[in-house]
């Protein structure tokens, strides 16, 4: 996310502080950021406009372990990540949080898919997208592992399911003071 324009680089901070000021009536929404676009920077410009900002953010979590996240090739730890959205949670109190989880990675454990679990339910996310991993042919996941998926992806992807519904019902619930 970066502009150049006259030997002046514009990150993705930049831009989104040129909008606000060139459109002071509108609110921002950013539907999904990595875990590496939450910079320091930017928790700087969210308390600066954090008025100006839709509270819904989706940053994508993937797995809840760091040699899975390694192996995907992501920039980031669960440390980093979990950090990431304390911070989030002290700058917008009232912070609405979707994320993404692939489940039945060729070498995740049911130890690690447990970890994942525990992670969701921590964060407390309000809705998760789950996904089954799937083999792509050329990734270096495909040369090491193949088509090679766990037997019990399905189960897995259906208990994530589970706790994501559970878990947007009771932020609904609070919502609507049910």
């Amino acid at each position: 996310y970066c502009y150049k324009d006259n030997q002046k680089i514009y990150d993705f901070v930049d831009l989104s502080e040129k909008v606000l000021e060139e459109f002071p009536k509108i609110v921002l929404f950013f539907t999904s950021l990595e875990p590496v676009d939450l910079t320091e920077k930017f928790f700087e410009f969210l308390q600066k406009y954090r008025q100006k900002v839709f509270p819904h953010f989706h940053i994508p979590l993937q797995s809840a372990d760091n040699r899975i996240l390694e192996e995907m090739k992501r920039k980031y730890t669960i440390e980093e990540y979990v950090e990431k959205i304390e911070k989030l949670r002290k700058i917008i109190p009232n912070l609405i949080l979707s994320t993404d989880i692939i489940v039945g990675y060729p070498s995740e454990t049911k130890q690690q898919f447990l970890n994942t679990i525990r992670l969701i339910e921590k964060i407390n996310f309000n809705w998760v997208h789950v996904f089954p991993y799937s083999p792509r042919i050329g990734t270096e996941c495909y040369r090491k592992y193949g088509d090679y998926v766990p037997y019990d992806t399905k189960e897995r992807v259906r208990e994530v399911i589970k706790i994501s519904k559970f878990l947007g019902e009771e932020y609904f619930k609070q919502l609507c003071k049910v």
